[in-house]
């Protein structure tokens, strides 16, 4: 069950299996993908950041946006699009909630992922 606090889903696993259909192969290898990318998506926004180039967090979040669309991880591609859209903006300034929410999102929803019972053998 995911926790709902008014957020996006983490992952609509109804959609991600539509879009799938019978390749039940495809959708386990993109999960297990995720869970190898999510720890590094984290490093990346918080290299970003810490770069201080605002055009380098936004090219991180398109990433992490395109990534985390092709598992319907919602709240994820909301995270990266209001951060990316606030750094769009207005640069960094302000943006540090929004950075946290960011990793947050990832990793509850790699936590989700992993609780899913998916990928267990």
């Amino acid at each position: 069950m995911q926790p709902d606090h008014g957020l996006p889903a983490l992952i609509d696993f109804d959609s991600l299996r539509g879009s799938m259909g019978q390749y039940e192969n495809l959708l386990l290898r993109l999960l297990a993908l995720f869970l190898e990318q999510a720890p590094v998506w984290s490093r990346e926004i918080d290299e970003a950041f810490a770069s201080g180039e605002p055009n380098r967090v936004r090219q991180v979040c398109h990433k992490i946006k395109g990534g985390a669309g092709t598992i319907h991880a919602e709240r994820i591609i909301v995270s990266a699009t209001e951060l990316g859209r606030q750094i769009a903006e207005h640069g960094l300034a302000g943006t540090e909630p929004l950075r946290l929410r960011l990793l947050a999102a990832i990793e509850e929803t790699a936590v989700f992922v992993r609780d899913s019972g998916y990928l267990t053998p």
